[in-house]
């Protein structure tokens, strides 16, 4: 029987938050059943102000086309503290 090939893409505000979350998975995949853990890839988006303009549909169209799955997790990463009410996506 095939294995299901699962993406989760996390999309963060930059450098320092590419280190947690890689230290996240890496965590997590230790945890787990081999079979279970997705290809984890980690975009580093350089500022919360550009979220609207890179993580559109279009932008998510298109990693999915680069990056043939089965299925696919998107993570959209920031700060509450900048967007108490309502953040930009």
């Amino acid at each position: 029987m095939k294995k299901e090939k699962t993406y989760a893409a996390f999309f963060v505000e930059g450098k320092t938050e590419m280190v947690f979350y890689r230290l996240l998975s890496d965590y997590l995949s230790s945890q787990a059943d081999t079979d279970q853990i997705p290809i984890v890839k980690i975009i580093d988006m350089k500022g919360e102000n550009h979220f609207p303009q890179k993580a559109n549909a279009k932008a998510l169209s298109l990693f999915i086309q680069k990056h043939p799955a089965d299925a696919y997790v998107f993570f959209f990463c920031y700060d509450h503290d900048l967007y108490p009410e309502k953040p930009p996506v």
